[in-house]
């Protein structure tokens, strides 16, 4: 009688095990906010990990976060570290974080160029010929990488936005100089560093650094099941305003 009861365990172990699986959610260390916002790999949240999270609240599936450097995290993708991970992406961006999306885009960003005032006109793209832009390390710009190669715009790359900030902030630099980024990202990080927003100009760039949608992105031998999972959860969520609330939390 053990042994039976032994064995209908284990089977139902097995069975439950199978049928909740493993879901690997994934974080960029420090580049990442407000989509990914953490502490030293710990106290998650921020836009994509709010949505994930409200994806997977009371469900079957575990979810278990890591978060890594993006490079490394990049690689750990690619090797296939693990099966079903879920992290975001864009069809903008080239890689394995564009290759299997979510049904469902989760955000819509918006490029913008900050100026610190009295900055500079900014109207068209010749407008930033002769002048630097600061540019986010890591980070591809399609459209403005060609003036640079070509010499007409000058670039500095930087960590973090705090750096960006920084050289915007230098008075000898605010006559010639935009930090290129989204809004979503300069409107927190002005918030973090406690900088008065008014002090600054936000000019619209789109003819130069394409607006585009964010999505959650999976590994491409993602079970099938969790990926409709997710993306039914995502209509849902859509559906009810759940996920304008998430987002709504992190715009003002």
């Amino acid at each position: 009688m053990k042994i039976k009861l032994l064995l209908f365990t284990v089977i139902l172990h097995y069975v439950n095990q199978t049928w909740a699986g493993d879901v690997n959610y994934v974080v960029i260390k420090n580049q990442a906010q407000p989509f990914q916002i953490e502490n030293d790999g710990k106290q998650h949240s921020g836009i994509v990990t709010d949505i994930v999270k409200e994806v997977f609240k009371n469900s079957d599936y575990q979810l278990t976060t890591h978060t890594f450097p993006f490079k490394r995290m990049i690689s750990i993708m690619e090797e296939k570290k693990y099966k079903n991970w879920v992290t975001f992406g864009s069809p903008a961006w080239p890689g394995i974080q564009n290759e299997n999306l979510s049904a469902v885009p989760i955000y819509s960003v918006k490029n913008i160029m900050l100026i610190k005032n009295p900055g500079f006109s900014y109207t068209k793209t010749s407008d930033l010929f002769g002048k630097t832009v600061i540019l986010m390390d890591g980070f591809d710009y399609p459209g403005l990488e060609e003036l640079i190669k070509q010499g007409k715009i000058k670039e500095i790359r930087v960590k973090d936005h705090s750096s960006a900030f920084k050289i915007l902030d230098r008075p000898v630099m605010t006559k010639f100089t935009g930090f290129i980024e989204l809004k979503v990202r300069v409107l927190y990080n002005l918030r973090k560093t406690k900088r008065n927003a008014d002090n600054y100009q936000m000019v619209d760039v789109s003819s130069i650094a394409n607006n585009y949608d964010i999505h959650l992105a999976y590994s491409n031998q993602i079970d099938e099941n969790i990926q409709r999972f997710i993306n039914d959860r995502l209509n849902i969520i859509k559906n009810n305003g759940k996920l304008s609330d998430i987002v709504s939390k992190y715009n003002k």
